[in-house]
């Protein structure tokens, strides 16, 4: 399954304000974590609402697609009491102070064992 969402902002970033971009399901493998942004002049991490910076530390984003090469597959486990039955991925301001006027968009695969 591939699953997307893009984000639009004209904003000041703070430090550590995070973007919930996708929902992962419990027992989803991620196979492939991609993103592109329209300028570089923000910093963020990717990851996980569990592992903020899981698939990438810091990364600026601009025209070109950046494909995550760390952290994958990565299997999202959730505790079967938990009230919430997912995990969000979602990108995470590094830099505080700069004025955004940016989208960012996370393209994901995943896959389900039933």
């Amino acid at each position: 399954m591939t699953n997307s969402d893009d984000s639009t902002t004209s904003a000041t970033a703070a430090a550590d304000d995070v973007i919930n971009m996708v929902k992962l399901p419990h027992g989803a493998t991620v196979t492939r974590v991609a993103y592109v942004g329209n300028r570089d002049d923000g910093a963020y991490k990717i990851g996980t609402s569990a592992s903020a910076a899981l698939f990438d530390a810091t990364v600026s984003l601009s025209a070109g697609i950046t494909e995550a090469t760390i952290g994958l597959p990565y299997t999202v486990s959730v505790s079967d009491d938990a009230t919430v039955a997912y995990e969000w991925l979602n990108a995470t301001v590094v830099s505080a102070g700069y004025t955004l006027s940016d989208y960012i968009t996370v393209i994901v695969d995943y896959v389900i064992d039933n």
